[in-house]
């Protein structure tokens, strides 16, 4: 376990243009080898904040606000290694995104992923890094991930990590003195510990499976109350934030394993 930390933050993420409803925050408190959920909610509760531009605000305060914390956040942080295989670092990465890219929307974005991808790798457009494929992740690039993918990047990642105002594992070192942040996947998470990964969702059972997950977190260590229960029973989001915050104290308790063939700048989920 590492020492020294007191809050897990599991942030089930959105790249919407008003994503404060669907931006959900979980907040726990490390009871020894327990996470006590004491929090849950969408950000336009938490931070009475609705637009992109406010939220991520309030997110990146968040972060900064809490230096002994651990926070997980369900969006890809870096892209394949063909794409970035020309800067020197992953924060370089970070910092040049929109240059490198000429990127001024998540459209663009994606569009001039695919350009590059195909260039650099002769193979089709839609690349994974090593981790999506070990996790069963998505092509961070592809339409359903774009905007959380570069809102992500752009507006949380870069300002935290090019000011030092945050560290991200594994791809920088661990400061007792920084906040640090990992990728999550929800998903990865729960076909990890043998629950509903799939069908909790868009299907006519959903809310019973994802009381089943919760249920499933539970017995892994996680202190959920009713109430609690009864959000992610009601959301998936509420859901996956809570899933996000058990994936994040795993990998705490874990010490961060790194478990990557790939490319170090292509960062990693842990599950």
């Amino acid at each position: 376990m590492s020492s020294g930390r007191d809050r897990i933050f599991g942030i089930d993420f959105s790249g919407s243009k008003r994503p404060g409803r669907s931006i959900w925050i979980t907040e726990g408190k490390i009871q020894n080898k327990n996470l006590d959920i004491i929090d849950c909610q969408p950000a336009s509760d938490r931070f009475n904040k609705s637009t992109r531009d406010d939220v991520y605000q309030e997110l990146r305060n968040l972060v900064k606000s809490h230096p002994a914390a651990v926070f997980g956040f369900d969006f890809p942080f870096s892209l394949p290694e063909p794409i970035v295989n020309h800067v020197i670092s992953w924060p370089q990465h970070l910092a040049d995104l929109e240059k490198r890219l000429a990127n001024k929307s998540a459209k663009e974005f994606r569009k001039n992923c695919v350009g590059r991808a195909t260039v650099k790798s002769g193979q089709s457009g839609y690349l994974r890094r090593e981790t999506d494929w070990r996790y069963g992740g998505q092509c961070p690039y592809q339409p359903q991930l774009q905007s959380q993918t570069f809102y992500g990047q752009k507006d949380l990642l870069r300002p935290l990590i090019t000011n030092q105002e945050a560290k991200a594992l594994p791809m920088q070192n661990r400061s007792n003195n920084h906040p640090w942040l990992i990728e999550v996947y929800p998903a990865a998470t729960l076909s990890a510990l043998g629950l509903y990964r799939q069908g909790y969702k868009n299907h006519p059972e959903s809310s019973d499976r994802r009381a089943e997950n919760i249920n499933g977190l539970r017995s892994h260590g996680a202190q959920i109350s009713k109430s609690v229960a009864d959000k992610a029973r009601k959301s998936d989001d509420a859901h996956d934030s809570i899933t996000a915050a058990v994936a994040t104290f795993r990998a705490y308790l874990d010490g961060f394993p790194v478990a990557n063939r790939g490319a170090d700048i292509e960062g990693q989920i842990f599950p």
